[in-house]
């Protein structure tokens, strides 16, 4: 397995670059500890917004590796571990971590994939059914009854069934050697309790599973190793930060203590199996270990089929069990031996290691190249590092083997999500929100977000500012209405373009025959020949943005509210009219959102998304077009796109440098108004054109009220943005609008 060599960050190509800029303190960078970034009041948009986009990023990736819908959640603080059916990936957003956080989750999917839960869930139910030790519990109320003697006769039958629940779990969980030597220390066990027996049955198990774990880890890494080699970078992330650290590699080369034959060490070598640093040579018998977990066969521990239950037997385990086992059996044996010796030394010995009777092992094949007394386990003698001291660090690499071993039994540590972000992060995903820079055209810097689609959730949502509470309005009922009684006029209009005009010119000098005028030939005529034309409308895109400022409300918004419900009216009834509502405007931000888009929603749907809507805050005009650019141009080679824009006044919006994503803060800020905002939105205007967009402007003023401003009126200001052709329209007569896109849309030519 390759090792990653370079910080190179592999996720850089799926990422958005204006989400995720690190040289902003704020925008591009997480503490790992620090749940609160921005000490700031209100939502962090900014951050939502990351941590959606790598849930989205990381559950295709997942998608593609499985071939399966598995769903992918941020850490709660509880589950931090996948549980066979969800991925769960930590709440952070440092641009450092992405690379590994992937392979940590495309680890994960592969679990999901490729490993046996029926067997992992059943050999949990027998262990804590079977194996669990109330003991303790009895202990305490004896001691605390102050006679605990007078209560041992009455425990004798407690501990006979403990007894033979111990036996029971040997049985079913361990390789017949192993199982041996597990009865012997319930047999054997002199503490009264038979705590002592049962706790050296737990490690037992646990340590076998931790083998289990690494021959799994192997196995499922193999597979994606050779099946999505695309993948790769992400895994040697994953090895990279949590395996192949520099101070486990320090330790395995030249800390004496790694090289000491004890169980953990044997466990841990197999664990860092791949690092660059590990030696085969380190412990005796620990080469012909590593040649049985054999890369090349490893798929031989596959998980099988059967529907496990707690009175399976050990011949009906896993093979991956199975394997683990056997391995462990081994461990032991090099464990002992070398624990004989230390005991010959007078050196510190392994108290289970003390329990077992020399014979123990008997019925294990041999190991060829494994150390079959005591004097073959002198670390010294297949030490290649003697000789060669070199500076290492206990503690970090205790810390670093720790990391390594949670990862593999699926306990990594994960930042978890704050509490309520789940929600607006859900609402995003829903909204299919996504950010664009605003940079360039006189603008210093910024971010728009796009909203592609507007759900119950998103109206809800605290950040989203154009929804309100749905509360019985007269005035928008009565909006809505009228927009559907103009939209059913306007289809009867247009009824025209659902057919094909055809146009037959006969008594030709060429083209087909009219078999009708045959005849004539004989009586020298020759113009029998006729042509045929089918004149039909080139599908049209209607593109209705409505300028929802805060200025807008009111009359002005009821009228244009019931503009839009026509026009949605039309797309959803027509054939090759297809109809686009979005909104534009934001505080914090500026913010489009697709209200209606007649190719995937439904007009009745629409209905009732428009009764709450409300036009609030500031007019970003072009850095919305900007950030919809795309958008808007997506459809121009399949239709004739017509953007129909509604405003009442002048661009006027500001935000913040640090963060355009985060509520409040003090650093510099773009006022985006007068001369760079007139300037700007007709640059945007004119690329729109540029791409055969045909754009109609409305101004729409109440009666009786006029604005001005230091560049002359509104609307003189309005008119230099979007043309002369930019026209005024009384907030009472705005089905003006309607008659001038049944001209339009009536034109072949236009």
């Amino acid at each position: 397995m390759a090792v990653a060599k370079k910080a190179t960050q592999h996720s850089n190509y799926w990422l958005n670059d204006d989400l995720f800029d690190i040289d902003n303190p704020v925008l591009g960078v997480d503490d790992d500890e620090d749940d609160d970034i921005v000490k700031k009041e209100g939502t962090d948009l900014s951050r939502l917004m990351r941590l959606a986009a790598i849930r989205r990023g990381i559950g295709n990736f997942v998608q593609i590796l499985t071939n399966k819908n598995i769903p992918v959640n941020f850490s709660n603080g509880n589950d931090s571990y996948t549980d066979g059916d969800t991925v769960v990936i930590s709440a952070d957003t440092d641009h450092k971590k992405f690379d590994p956080m992937v392979g940590l989750a495309l680890h994960e999917a592969s679990h999901i994939l490729l490993s046996d839960f029926a067997f992992l869930k059943a050999m949990n139910n027998i262990r804590n059914d079977h194996v669990s030790c109330r003991m303790p519990y009895r202990w305490y109320v004896e001691e605390r009854s102050g006679d605990r003697d007078r209560f041992l006769p009455h425990n004798t039958q407690m501990w006979e069934a403990d007894r033979k629940r111990g036996e029971f779990v040997t049985s079913v969980l361990m390789h017949p050697v192993l199982g041996q030597i597990a009865r012997n220390f319930i047999a054997n066990d002199t503490s009264g309790y038979k705590e002592e027996g049962h706790g050296y049955i737990s490690r037992m198990l646990d340590d076998i599973k931790d083998i289990m774990n690494i021959l799994e880890d192997r196995r499922i890494d193999k597979y994606v190793y050779e099946n999505a080699q695309g993948y790769r970078p992400y895994y040697d992330a994953l090895y990279t930060k949590y395996f192949f650290t520099k101070e486990n590699g320090n330790n395995l080369r030249f800390n004496p203590e790694w090289r000491e034959a004890s169980i953990q060490n044997y466990i841990n070598r197999m664990l860092l199996i791949f690092h660059p640093d590990a030696s085969s040579d380190a412990l005796p018998g620990l080469q012909p270990l590593f040649k049985m977990v054999d890369m090349d066969t490893i798929d031989r521990v596959g998980h099988n089929t059967k529907a496990y239950h707690t009175s399976f037997k050990y011949d009906d385990a896993p093979a991956l069990w199975k394997e683990a086992n056997l391995l462990y059996a081994y461990i032991l044996q090099f464990a002992k031996l070398n624990n004989t010796r230390r005991k010959e030394q007078g050196l510190p010995t392994d108290q289970m290691l003390d329990k077992m009777g020399d014979q123990d092992f008997d019925g294990l094949p041999n190991l060829d190249g494994a150390p079959m007394s005591p004097e073959d386990m002198n670390p010294s003698d297949v030490d290649t590092n003697k000789g060669k001291p070199g500076k290492f660090n206990p503690s970090k690499a205790e810390r670093d083997l720790k990391n390594a071993r949670t990862v593999m039994s699926g306990g990594a540590k994960k930042k978890k999500i704050k509490k309520g972000e789940e929600q607006t992060i859900k609402s995003m995903d829903e909204a299919q929100a996504e950010v664009v820079d605003l940079k360039g055209d006189g603008v210093p810097f910024g971010n728009a977000l796009v909203i592609r689609k507007v759900t119950d959730a998103v109206l809800a949502a605290d950040w989203f500012p154009f929804g309100r509470e749905n509360y019985d309005n007269k005035a928008y009922a009565n909006a809505i209405a009228a927009g559907r009684r103009m939209g059913a006029i306007l289809e009867h209009r247009l009824a025209l373009r659902n057919d094909p005009t055809v146009t037959k010119q006969t008594r030709l000098p060429q083209g087909g025959m009219d078999r009708r005028l045959l005849a004539q030939l004989g009586m020298d005529i020759t113009s029998v020949f006729q042509k045929t034309r089918v004149d039909t409308y080139r599908p049209a895109l209607l593109h209705l943005t409505l300028d929802a400022s805060g200025s807008m409300g009111g009359k002005k918004w009821e009228k244009v509210l019931a503009v839009s419900v026509a026009l949605a009216y039309i797309g959803s009834k027509m054939r090759n009219i297809d109809t686009v509502v979005s909104l534009r405007g934001g505080s914090d931000i500026p913010m489009v959102a697709i209200v209606f888009d007649s190719r995937r929603d439904n007009f009745k749907n629409y209905i009732r998304i428009a009764q709450r809507l409300h036009p609030v805050c500031g007019t970003p005009e072009g850095l919305c077009y900007k950030a919809t650019m795309d958008l808007i141009l997506e459809s121009a080679k399949t239709h004739q796109v017509y953007l129909v824009n509604f405003s009442d006044g002048e661009p006027s919006f500001s935000y913040n440098k640090r963060s355009t994503m985060v509520y409040g803060g003090d650093n510099e800020y773009f006022s985006y108004y007068g001369e760079v905002a007139f300037t700007h939105t007709r640059k945007m205007v004119n690329t729109i054109r540029e791409h055969g967009i045909k754009v109609m402007s409305y101004f729409i003023e109440d009666r009786g009220s006029w604005s001005y401003s230091p560049y002359g009126t509104s609307l003189a200001a309005f008119k230099r943005m979007y043309g002369e052709s930019a026209e005024n329209v009384n907030v009472e007569n705005a089905t003006e609008v309607l008659r001038t896109l049944n001209k339009l849309l009536l034109n072949r030519g236009a």
